[in-house]
């Protein structure tokens, strides 16, 4: 596996977990997913590239926690919000993680996996 091909797939819909893990599988990416917000933050420690494609209607998420763990280390994670509830609320919380991508459930894939590469290519991870 090459540098930033690390996805992370943090939504609490079981559906949308498997769907975007098989579809970024069959992309050549490493998925590891998450149900929760919380698990998902005792491992970002520990990671230094990669993506995260977030739900940000998930239990417990909370933008500034978030924000907090990636500023404060020397990781480079891009963040990319899919969402099935496309609001003001929704959108100013990617804007105050700086979030390279938006997209709406359901997701069109192949927009998804650009996306996804040309976020790691601008932030050097690929």
């Amino acid at each position: 596996m090459k540098i930033g091909q690390q996805v992370f797939v943090v939504d609490d819909d079981l559906s949308a977990r498997i769907g975007l893990t098989r579809l970024l599988n069959a992309a050549g990416f490493n998925v590891r997913f998450f149900a929760g917000f919380n698990e998902f933050l005792k491992l970002i420690k520990t990671e230094k590239y990669g993506c995260i494609l977030l739900d940000p209607l998930i239990s417990g998420f909370e933008t500034t926690e978030l924000k907090e763990k990636l500023s404060k280390s020397d990781q480079n994670l891009v963040v990319i919000f899919i969402t099935s509830d496309y609001n003001e609320e929704t959108r100013m919380k990617a804007r105050e993680l700086n979030a390279v991508g938006f997209f709406n459930k359901p997701v069109d894939g192949l927009a998804l996996i650009d996306a996804i590469k040309w976020a790691m290519v601008r932030k050097g991870n690929i």
